[in-house]
């Protein structure tokens, strides 16, 4: 096998084990709890949405903001799409999040990585 052709299986071997090891940190809980900020699964599904709005469509601009907020635990962010770019042939979205949390003057501040697969779906990368 040519050594071109094997270095392309490879790289194609490393793209699909990277997108599968997607762990998916908002799905499996509070990423921001390391950083000290208690989120509700409701917290979570409201950021999640907010984000959303701003890695699914393609023409969002870089600078866009979405809020959220949930009346009932008082906590809030903003998140905010910083780049735009593709990786392995993937379009790719980088977030800043910052999330306040009820009784905290400190906002916390995080940045996930989505990339679009092939079969359509949004895998944060970390």
């Amino acid at each position: 096998m040519p050594y071109k052709m094997l270095l392309l299986k490879i790289a194609v071997l490393a793209a699909m084990v990277w997108v599968s090891l997607d762990t998916s940190a908002l799905s499996q809980g509070n990423p921001f709890k390391r950083m000290g900020a208690e989120l509700s699964k409701e917290d979570i599904e409201l950021l999640k949405r907010a984000a959303a709005k701003l890695y699914e469509p393609d023409s969002v601009p870089v600078g866009t903001t979405e809020a959220w907020t949930n009346s009932d635990s008082g906590n809030s962010g903003i998140v905010t799409l910083i780049k735009i770019f593709e990786k392995q042939g993937m379009p790719c979205r980088q977030l800043q999040h910052e999330v306040r949390v009820s009784g905290k003057s400190d906002p916390s501040h995080v940045a996930f990585t989505r990339c679009k697969t092939t079969e359509g779906d949004w895998k944060l990368l970390f």
